[in-house]
């Protein structure tokens, strides 16, 4: 992983997100050697939800659903399988 991290910096990567629970507790382990910063999502997510919660801000109204969107060069069957789904009414 910490190689993996090391590539994408040299590919110009700002930092890189540890997404997921299996790599919550591998940030610091792996930050030896690795230019840019390790962010553990599943800490950043508890982080911004904790802020939204103390800024009081209320949930949105529900939105309209969206229009559907048009796929190409998708096989028949997840072409029908996606036709059958809410967003593809």
């Amino acid at each position: 992983m910490s190689a993996a991290a090391q590539d994408l910096a040299r590919a110009g990567a700002m930092s890189v997100v540890l997404a997921g629970a299996a790599f919550s507790a591998l940030g610091p382990r792996l930050t030896a050697g690795v230019p840019v910063p390790l962010i553990d999502g599943i800490a950043a997510g508890v982080k911004l939800a904790e802020a939204l919660v103390a800024l009081g801000l209320s949930r949105p109204p529900p939105a309209a659903p969206a229009a559907p969107r048009t796929s190409r060069g998708l096989s028949p069957a997840l072409a029908a399988l996606l036709a059958r789904t809410p967003a593809g009414r």
